[in-house]
């Protein structure tokens, strides 16, 4: 009987396509989403069957993009079958408004219970708290006094936080740009506050004893007042970038400079020193321009509150003072400034005339900048203590004390306020090392003593990844805080009421890191003086915060300090 060779009758399913591998005729693969089946009698190597060729036919078939990755989502447009990519952690998936087809998003969450910023500076205000949530609007709580929380003639404390009351139409509130220097709201230590909309507007509410609100006297403002629309501002008509906030425990004589886009500097409130920039020291009503500055400032950072001046830098990288001086605060002597003087920086490490590249901190009492060289050099006047860094007490002009030879000095920051309390100041450098000076009563310094010192030194037992210092407490009650990249918060200082959220009230002198298991994306200072306090704000957008709890300065309806960080609701 005649044999007859049927050849390979079956298919063979080999799995995904392989460009290694030899296929025989009959053997079935999947490629993008569909199988094909190969008709090559002498078998075939590396031709892709998804491509036009005479090894390989459609078997069945599926549609491109099936394949698109792990945890993709295959779904109909109506036409034909579509491919959804994985979405990321935490998002969930919907359907488009407008297209009617599935998307990933973000969980979604009220704009109003979630923290955008904290307060920059670290200005004291007395027993109250605000910050920006991410709908653009401010939350205040605490200390009702002086109409600062911004709830019309009421002057009750709040327990918790409460909406500044702008009227409809409201643009929000100008995130705070990356510049340690400036400030887009703002409460000053008791009396008024401040805040720049999302349209460059200057809005201001609260006491007004000598004009520091631009509403054109002495009267105050119970809720939120645009002052950009008042013709006789000189903000009309321009764009507010920044305000540079005066710091210290007082509000006698308060006033405020405002910068606008276009680098002109305006001063409005008390001008007892000469710091409005217009060669008198009449207080004024409404916000003026400076006239003399030629050149557009690049930076404008405050001083003292009690005796207000500024210390700016313009594109040209001019130095120039305005207002008080009688702690040397224009790096010379003692003599106030009623228009813009240019500050004798001498000469560099090279011999040649020092130039200043940044101004890195402004206190009440001192002034530190850094030339173009990387040098660090401060001014102003030293209590016994030593917080300048400068080897002796009393006041000095302008002078080297730290060479970028030493260290890259990348922050500055000090504690301490007008009525010559002990201070202490604090240098970050870019290798991490944190280098403290000054008053130590309370171990602020970080060395686990509690004995001052006139020369910087380096905080011991402390993380090299810091970003971001605070100093704060007045009236001889320092403390200092940290925050690292990986989200770390460490104190170090005065602790009466338990800011530094070590469960207790004893001080510390080497740095303590604050039990918060989540990761902290910023810090601020509360309160004043022995009342103090700190935030903390948290990567998921909620708060903490610890601390004095006077007047719900803890937003608690019974005003309790907390020890360690307690979660803030909204």
């Amino acid at each position: 009987m005649a044999t007859m060779n049927l050849g390979k009758v079956a298919f063979s399913w080999k799995g995904a396509w392989s460009s290694a591998t030899t296929y025989a005729e009959q053997d079935v693969v999947s490629a993008d989403g569909s199988t094909y089946v190969c008709i090559a009698s002498a078998g075939s190597t590396n031709v892709d069957p998804t491509t036009v060729n005479n090894d390989w036919e459609l078997f069945t078939s599926g549609f491109t993009g099936a394949a698109a990755g792990n945890g993709s989502i295959v779904y109909s447009d109506g036409t034909n079958l579509q491919t959804l990519a994985a979405g990321t952690a935490g998002q969930i998936l919907t359907i488009d408004g407008a297209t009617g087809l599935p998307i990933w998003t973000d969980a979604p969450h009220r704009s109003s219970v979630r923290v955008k910023n904290l307060p920059r500076r670290a200005n004291a205000s007395y027993r109250k708290a605000m910050v920006l949530m991410e709908d653009g609007f401010l939350k205040g709580w605490g200390h009702g006094g002086h109409y600062q929380l911004g709830q019309g003639a009421n002057t009750n404390d709040k327990s918790y936080p409460t909406r500044v009351a702008f009227p409809a139409g409201f643009s929000g509130v100008k995130p705070a740009p990356p510049e340690w220097w400036k400030d887009t709201f703002y409460q000053d230590y008791a009396y008024c506050s401040m805040c720049i909309d999302n349209d460059g507007n200057l809005w201001t509410w609260g006491q007004n004893s000598y004009g520091n609100l631009g509403n054109g006297g002495t009267g105050r403002n119970d809720l939120p007042t645009n002052e950009s629309l008042d013709a006789n501002n000189s903000l009309y008509g321009k764009t507010v970038d920044y305000l540079a906030v005066p710091n210290g425990t007082g509000y006698s004589f308060t006033g405020t400079w405002a910068v606008c886009t276009d680098g002109t500097v305006h001063y409005c409130g008390y001008n007892g020193h000469g710091q409005s920039g217009q060669g008198n020291t009449n207080n004024t009503y409404n916000f003026v321009q400076f006239a003399t500055l030629f050149y557009p400032q690049v930076q404008v950072v405050a001083g003292s509150i009690n005796y207000p001046f500024a210390v700016m830098l313009d594109d040209q990288g001019v130095l120039r003072f305005i207002g008080y001086s009688g702690y040397t605060q224009n790096g010379t002597n003692t003599t106030n400034a009623s228009i813009p003087q240019v500050i004798n920086l001498g000469t560099n490490a090279d011999g040649d005339p020092c130039v200043c590249a940044e101004i890195m901190e402004v206190n009440s009492r001192g002034v530190w900048i850094k030339d173009t060289l990387g040098d660090i050099y401060n001014w102003g006047h030293d209590s016994t203590n030593g917080w300048l860094g400068r080897s002796a007490s009393g006041p000095h002009t302008v002078g080297l004390v730290m060479s970028h030879t030493t260290a890259d000095i990348v922050e500055v920051v000090c504690n301490g306020d007008d009525a010559g309390y002990a201070m202490s100041s604090y240098m970050r450098a870019a290798d991490g090392t944190i280098y403290s000076a000054g008053y130590n009563g309370h171990g602020q310094l970080g060395n686990g003593t509690t004995t001052a010192r006139n020369v910087y030194a380096p905080v011991l037992n402390i993380p090299t990844n810091i970003t971001k210092m605070i100093a704060g407490g007045s009236s001889g009650y320092p403390y200092w805080a940290a925050l690292t990249a990986d989200g770390k918060v460490y104190t170090l200082g005065y602790n009466g009421n338990g800011a530094l959220a070590n469960g207790t009230t004893s001080a510390i002198s080497t740095p303590w890191e604050v039990p918060i298991q989540q990761t902290v994306v910023d810090i601020a200072p509360t309160g004043y003086s022995s009342e103090q306090g700190l935030l903390y704000l948290l990567e998921d957008g909620s708060l903490m915060s610890s601390g004095y709890g006077g007047n719900s300065q803890q937003p608690d309806d019974d005003a309790e300090s907390f020890y360690v960080p307690m979660n803030v609701l909204f």
